[in-house]
């Protein structure tokens, strides 16, 4: 088959039919290549269609066409009345053997199927003219993000500055953004006069193209509506007048969140309204529907009775309108946005309005041993600690950005897998993450039988990690539907002398919030750690030569003997210490990982030795399951003597 012959609308032919009553015609015009040089004719057919998509007339010239440009006329039969209509162009030369045929192509689309569903006005100013309203269209697939929706007046002239260009292009059903016209007239009963014409262009995708012959995107055949009507009606997520056009959009394709309520979470239930469009002098009844399943309304925030479809609970008259009715989230969603409630005129279910709900849950994980995921975005902070991404025993460092001293800890990792799996927290201005309370601790300092033991309790409370250490995004990495977080709690190591011990007992509980609101089961985990201060460490004074080094003329330390050890320097004056990674080092002077923060000069420091090798602070397992962190609780009745 020939890839490359095609058949087109000339340049100059508009993509619509402009009829007026007294036109006594109209020319279609084409233009037809093909990739043989030995080119056939073609049997041309064009088909001329109303904007609902209806047959109107089908033109056949007498005479094959040839390779180049050519047109006919339509001329017979012509509607009575003012009209916009729109045309396909069809070429073929089926009759033909090889290598000439068979071959057929035309203008429009084959895949691309176009509805104009509703188009609705919500507000008008008859003094000035104007006209505000939304209309409501589906695409049958994905179309070129060049969706754009058209008005036009009675006399077929375009209405100034009032094309919707840029349109939700996805498959599916969308309301448009918000349109208005200017230079309406009305009539006595502040009616807009008509026609007023709504026509709505798309265009292939470019995964569609390249199954064309000229690898080109064709337009759909244009779809349209003159049956402009007041919207009587509103199905809304908030009870703010303004929240009309790009909001009625917005509650259909991305619609709100509903998080379950369960465990004793408290979730909030999600108010919708129900009334009367702005404007509407409409009378009857409405009937609210529910599809998904998941939640259950009520008619209270709290307690009330449960709204069930009986087909009686959900009928409202119009006289009872406003309604407020609360969304509780039942169960999981499986997929984004697969709750719907839709708000219909009794009688006439196409005369409705839509929000949809995504209902949320989170099952909390934990990992204490092995290696941090690599879908984790925050794993790289987790190696900038630890210089490692296994979990468990390590000498932690925090990143230059937050300076404190090292830290002997257990490095544990938390995910959240998500329901839905597809969720999108930016769609809703983010706020979901995994969170952790403390909920009881403490450290025992001292050393054993010194009579300086101390019992060092911690205050509970939250103790949720900064942003950096976390996976907020259950997306990224192709996450699939998982964030994630980590901790690495612990005891101070540049501390007491050789033989001094350090003992931490704390409880945690983790669990998934989304903006404030706890979207998951609580998991309880604990860490139990024992340490005693036994091997290399050294301290002096020194200097640093650059913001990576450190450097002590009294010293002969072997080469490299510190690394992956950290290093701590304190300036006279400055409020904290800072502790780094030592990456390298020579008899007198050592290479930080991460650059000093100023001031840096003529400090006292510290250096000790980090695990696996000869580390300055050794585990210490004189008390039965000890060092180890994991879920549930732990006791804290323990001290230096046991």
């Amino acid at each position: 088959m020939c890839i490359r012959d095609r058949v087109k609308a000339a340049e100059e032919q508009a993509p619509v039919i402009l009829h007026h009553a007294e036109d006594t015609s109209h020319t279609v015009a084409w233009n037809i290549t093909h990739c043989e040089d030995d080119a056939p004719t073609f049997a041309m057919i064009v088909r001329i269609y109303d904007l609902a998509g209806s047959l109107v007339a089908t033109l056949e010239p007498e005479q094959r066409a040839a390779l180049g440009p050519g047109s006919i006329d339509w001329d017979d039969e012509l509607p009575e009345e003012d009209g916009i209509y729109t045309y396909k162009i069809v070429a073929n030369h089926q009759d033909m053997g090889p290598p000439m045929g068979p071959c057929e192509d035309h203008d429009k689309s084959g895949v691309l199927v176009t509805t104009l569903e509703r188009f609705y006005y919500f507000a008008k100013d008859v003094q000035a003219g104007t006209l505000r309203g939304v209309d409501r269209y589906t695409l049958n697939r994905l179309a070129a993000d060049t969706v754009t929706i058209r008005f036009f007046d009675p006399d077929l002239e375009e209405f100034e500055d009032s094309a919707l260009e840029g349109q939700d292009n996805s498959a599916g059903t969308h309301w448009s953004g918000v349109y208005t016209l200017n230079g309406v007239d009305f009539d006595q009963n502040d009616e807009p006069v008509g026609p007023i014409y709504c026509v709505l262009y798309a265009e292939e995708s470019a995964a569609d193209a390249a199954n064309n012959r000229d690898l080109e995107p064709k337009p759909a055949l244009q779809k349209g509506s003159t049956d402009v009507g007041l919207r009587v009606i509103d199905l809304d997520l908030l009870e703010e007048e303004q929240f009309h056009g790009d909001y009625e959009a917005w509650e259909e394709s991305i619609g709100t969140v509903a998080v379950r309520r369960h465990d004793d979470n408290e979730a909030p239930r999600e108010p919708i309204i129900l009334r009367e469009a702005e404007g509407s002098t409409w009378s009857g009844n409405v009937v609210l529907t529910l599809t998904g399943g998941r939640v259950s309304v009520w008619d209270a925030e709290e307690g009330g009775n449960q709204i069930t479809f009986n087909g009686q609970d959900n009928k409202f008259a119009d006289t009872a309108l406003p309604v407020t009715l609360w969304v509780q989230g039942d169960t999981p969603s499986d997929a984004m946005r697969d709750v719907a409630l839709e708000l219909a005129v009794d009688g006439d279910p196409a005369m409705s309005d839509i929000v949809r709900f995504t209902v949320l849950w989170v099952t909390v994980l934990s990992d204490h041993t092995g290696s941090m995921e690599m879908d984790n975005a925050g794993r790289d902070v987790y190696f900038a600690c630890v210089d490692s991404y296994d979990l468990g025993y390590h000498l932690s460092v925090s990143p230059a950005t937050a300076p404190e001293e090292a830290v002997n800890c257990r490095g544990s990792e938390f995910i959240g897998v998500v329901q839905p799996s597809d969720f999108e927290p930016d769609l809703f201005s983010g706020g979901l993450l995994l969170a952790r309370d403390l909920l009881s601790g403490g450290a025992w300092s001292g050393t054993n039988g010194n009579g300086d033991d101390d019992w060092i309790p911690k205050s509970a409370g939250d103790d949720t990690s900064p942003w950096n250490y976390r996976d907020d995004d259950p997306q990224s990495g192709g996450s699939g539907g998982r964030i994630y977080d980590q901790d690495m709690p612990g005891s101070i190591a540049f501390y007491g002398t050789t033989g001094h011990v350090f003992r931490i007992r704390f409880n945690f509980r983790a669990f998934a919030s989304f903006q404030g609101i706890r979207c998951s089961e609580y998991l309880p985990w604990f860490t139990r750690q024992s340490y005693r201060k036994t091997g290399p460490w050294d301290s002096g004074t020194g200097t640093c030569d650059d913001p990576y080094s450190l450097t002590d003329d009294t010293k002969d330390w072997p080469e490299d003997a510190w690394v992956p050890g950290v290093a701590q320097i304190k300036t006279q004056g400055a409020p904290d210490p800072q502790a780094r990674r030592v990456t390298a080092n020579t008899a007198q002077a050592m290479t930080v990982r991460d650059r000093w923060l100023p001031p840096w000069f003529d400090v006292t420091y510290e250096v000790i030795a980090a695990p696996p090798d000869d580390p300055a602070w050794t585990l210490l397992n004189d008390v039965a399951g000890d060092n180890v962190s994991g879920d549930g609780a732990t006791a804290l009745g323990w001290d230096l003597q046991q």
